[in-house]
């Protein structure tokens, strides 16, 4: 049977690697009708007139496709539109075009849940994620004394922001219900996906436990409204965790602060987490990194960016103070979006680093500081044994807890 060499299908309909390797994917899906054959374990697309009326359809979907310059001429994929809300396209478009990055929230988004989900997993059971079981000794110590200070409270409600798939805080939930006063546990997250897991889990290890999810973008908007629902009607305490050194990935760290604690009373409870501005911090991130790169890359393939030789560098940025991460496209690239109606286009030039990844270590007394600006008061903190993760237990200054 003749099929095509990718190569030669490359020359032939001006088109990326990337492009036939998704149709290719596709097709195995069932999600096109391309016809396929297998040789020698490899699979190729069948030269036949069947396969050639459909390739112009194919390339109108959502393509890359070179011209004689080589630049990049890209349409997002149906799926991008479909995976994303207008709101988060906006945004994703806005990045690119004034700050070159790729917001690194979105990553856990849809299909980015799965692939983030099967890291933290393999690396918990490894033991080789660092700032995982970390925190969990850091909650551990955490909850002594926050069982101790909760005393005057009948139930409590742990509210966890940006929670993943929960298992960082799966002993500190333990330890609650151990007490019968955990009233509820509450997921936040900016990704459907990452809540649907994090409930999976929680129904396995607690079978019983009430459990509420959000999707919430704690960056954009304030959690008032679920602070208040979940404690109305009775003498509850909310204990509102941004734990995972999370807070490290968010630039505007004052903003997040100010979101959290505008839905605060004399009811609720802060705790955060993140590394500590260490030497050996600076370096540890970068093999992890190195390894999944599909974490990355999932949405500059949907976005339509040439993937075919890609270049990830990850170092430690002595002017930012962050640890940071981009995509580098040798080739430039001009990608055109389609939102409710109107063409956005955004040029890329070429030998562009596009940010894929960011995390900023905190100054103990930096931390303190931006925390007391958003009208916290650190009431605990603890360090880890080997100084490179803190925990900040905080009330709001009308608090008397």
């Amino acid at each position: 049977m003749l099929y095509y060499k990718k190569t030669e299908l490359s020359k032939k309909l001006d088109v990326s690697i990337t492009t036939i390797n998704r149709w290719i994917s596709n097709a195995e899906k069932g999600k096109n009708n391309l016809q396929l054959t297998t040789v020698n374990d490899k699979i190729y697309i069948v030269n036949s007139s069947h396969n050639d009326s459909l390739f112009f359809k194919l390339k109108g979907k959502g393509s890359v496709y070179k011209n004689k310059s080589t630049h990049i001429y890209a349409t997002p994929e149906e799926k991008f539109y479909s995976t994303f809300t207008t709101s988060q396209v906006v945004e994703i478009i806005n990045a690119l075009k004034t700050k070159k990055e790729i917001p690194l929230k979105l990553t856990y988004i849809n299909g980015g849940a799965k692939i983030w989900n099967n890291i933290i997993e393999s690396s918990y059971n490894k033991g080789d994620y660092e700032t995982s079981l970390t925190d969990v000794e850091l909650l551990k110590e955490a909850s002594y004394f926050l069982l101790r200070k909760s005393n005057s409270y009948d139930k409590v409600n742990i509210v966890d922001i940006g929670q993943g798939n929960s298992i960082t805080t799966k002993k500190f939930i333990q330890s609650f219900l151990d007490t019968g006063k955990l009233n509820k546990y509450i997921a936040i997250d900016v990704s459907k996906e990452m809540n649907e897991i994090a409930e999976a889990n929680i129904n396995k290890w607690f079978p019983g436990l009430n459990f509420t999810s959000y999707v919430h973008d704690i960056e954009k908007y304030d959690i008032a409204n679920i602070l208040f629902n979940e404690k109305k009607g009775g003498n509850v305490l909310n204990i509102v965790l941004l734990v995972g050194a999370t807070i490290g990935n968010v630039k505007n760290q004052r903003w997040l602060y100010d979101n959290i604690r505008y839905g605060f009373d004399d009811r609720d409870i802060f705790i955060v987490t993140n590394k500590l501005e260490k030497a050996d911090n600076k370096t540890d991130f970068i093999e992890p990194l190195t390894k999944h790169p599909e974490r990355h890359l999932w949405i500059p393939d949907l976005l339509g960016i040439d993937l075919e030789s890609p270049e990830l560098v990850f170092y430690y940025d002595e002017e930012e103070k962050a640890k940071v991460g981009y995509l580098k496209l040798s080739k430039p690239h001009t990608i055109t979006f389609k939102v409710e109606g109107f063409e956005i286009v955004v040029e890329i030039p070429s030998n562009t680093k596009i940010q894929i990844f960011y995390h900023k270590m905190s100054a103990r007394e930096n931390l303190i500081k931006i925390l007391e600006k958003a009208d916290f008061e650190p009431i605990h903190m603890i360090t880890s044994s080997d100084h490179s993760h803190i925990l900040v237990t905080c009330k709001s200054l009308q608090n008397n807890f």
